[in-house]
């Protein structure tokens, strides 16, 4: 009777651990989802400008300076729910969820700005230009720069 008793306790403990790690996965898969949520609509609701004056940006060529905007656009992306990206990456990598990690990174929603875009410019330069911008709406941007003209 103990023995069974024992594996009972032990049954219940296993699949009450089991369950922890799972409610820690949702509940951090529900607060990326708010945050990320959010930085959506701060970027289409954003009425910000690419600095139009900024003597480097327009010394670079027009497909250089559509690289740094769309590296820009997702540094700034990346940073608007950064904190709930590392806690959801953790929490799926505690349990060894393989699936939706691939999934979050095969869609890009775990990754960092692709810095190919950018990896021949001026680090600095591309540094204190991004400090001079927050999130902003890649569409009006394009508009604006006249992107779709060129």
């Amino acid at each position: 009777m103990k023995l069974r008793y024992s594996l009972f306790y032990l049954f219940i403990m296993l699949l009450m651990s089991g369950c922890a790690n799972r409610v820690n996965s949702v509940q951090a898969l529900t607060q990326w989802d708010k945050a990320y949520g959010q930085c959506l609509a701060q970027e289409q609701n954003s009425s910000v400008k690419f600095p139009e004056d900024d003597a480097w940006f327009h010394s670079l060529s027009a497909i250089q300076q559509k690289h740094v905007v769309l590296y820009i656009y997702q540094e700034k992306m990346y940073q608007c729910s950064a904190q709930q990206q590392a806690q959801l990456k953790q929490a799926l990598t505690a349990e060894h969820n393989k699936t939706l990690l691939k999934l979050f990174d095969e869609m890009g929603f775990l990754s960092t700005p692709d810095k190919t875009l950018v990896e021949n410019l001026d680090s600095a330069q591309l540094h204190r230009l991004s400090q001079s911008i927050s999130v902003f709406n890649l569409g009006k941007v394009a508009e604006q720069l006249h992107f779709r003209e060129r």
